[in-house]
């Protein structure tokens, strides 16, 4: 009877039944750690990732971001909750796993994004949030002239190397 009703009215019952799966699908997912583990189990799958790896990336979060605002809406959290968030572990000296952080952050609020959680112009969470420094660049002494890098192999060759059985 419904339907009868809906096709009267110019509707395709099809599309008013999707479209309110859809609406529910995104009504559960509406705090930050429902969208984040959502966002963690897809992305373990589509990026391959190790089991470490994957375990590594939701203990950063539960640690660092869960506790503080995980059980909000994701629309309701204010940018300088992330950014408290973020400095925390930048604070003990953690730069490193500050940065880890907003990568996931940053994930997770796209994430948010492509499922229709949230607006677009509502993703605040960039490279630049939380006012990280870029990560250290360390550079390492290296032989860069041909000659010189097979003096060293010539020069710490052992009988097993390959430069040992090139003469």
């Amino acid at each position: 009877m419904r339907h009868n009703s809906q096709r009267a009215n110019g509707s395709d019952p099809k599309e008013t039944r999707e479209q309110q799966e859809e609406l529910a699908r995104i009504a559960r997912l509406h705090t930050f750690e429902l969208l984040a583990r959502a966002w963690h189990s897809s992305a373990k799958k589509d990026r391959e990732w190790s089991e470490d790896y994957a375990q590594k990336v939701i203990r950063h979060l539960k640690i660092h971001i869960f506790p503080w605002v995980g059980q909000k809406p994701i629309e309701a959290i204010l940018p300088t909750e992330i950014v408290q968030c973020l400095h925390r572990p930048k604070g003990r000296g953690n730069l490193e796993t500050a940065q880890r952080v907003r990568e996931a952050v940053q994930h997770v609020y796209q994430y948010a994004v492509d499922v229709g959680a949230m607006e677009p112009a509502k993703n605040f969470v960039n490279k630049n949030t939380g006012g990280l420094p870029p990560p250290r660049s360390r550079h390492y002494a290296a032989i860069t002239e041909p000659a010189r890098l097979g003096q060293l192999l010539r020069d710490t060759s052992h009988p097993w190397s390959i430069a040992s059985m090139a003469k």
